[in-house]
């Protein structure tokens, strides 16, 4: 959205068609009801401008690819960030990936998989269901009364 306010204002340019779609998505016409729309969105809604995002960096917008570049680099970030609470090493670590713009053929995969290998992370190949994973755990903190942690630690549950 802020991309998208400095292309309106001529402070940055973006690709016509990156600005019109983030324009078209909040339903507005005018740079300050962009702002509004926006400062009132849930979350949600301001995720859903990540396929406008990527699919303008596939059409070569510099903006729009620095984004995804800085989405994957926050991604590596954030295992380092669980690497270190755990103390682990990427040796021990594997990494599933969910999400739409994680799943195989979408446009951040490949780079944060690359990213993830270079770091010596395996990757988990197999499709994630989130909702099974939260089944999984909750079964085993029924029957066990401990809570599963990464990294092979278990704490107690109080």
């Amino acid at each position: 959205v802020t991309a998208v306010l400095q292309h309106l204002d001529g402070r940055l340019a973006l690709r016509p068609s990156f600005a019109d779609a983030v324009l078209e998505h909040f339903g507005v016409t005018q740079p300050a009801d962009l702002a509004v729309a926006a400062e009132r969105a849930a979350k949600a809604r301001l995720a859903a401008l990540a396929p406008h995002v990527t699919a303008a960096a596939r059409h070569q917008d510099s903006t729009a690819r620095v984004m995804c570049e800085q989405a994957v680099s926050a991604l590596v970030q954030h295992v380092h960030a669980v690497m270190h609470r755990f103390d682990a090493v990427p040796s021990q670590v594997t990494v599933a990936l969910g999400g739409s713009l994680l799943e195989v053929g979408a446009p951040l995969r490949d780079p944060l998989c690359s990213q993830l290998e270079q770091i010596g992370c395996a990757l988990h190949e197999a499709p994630i269901d989130a909702a099974r994973g939260a089944v999984h755990c909750a079964e085993r903190l029924l029957t066990t009364g401990h809570d599963p942690e990464p990294g092979g630690t278990r704490h107690e549950r109080p």
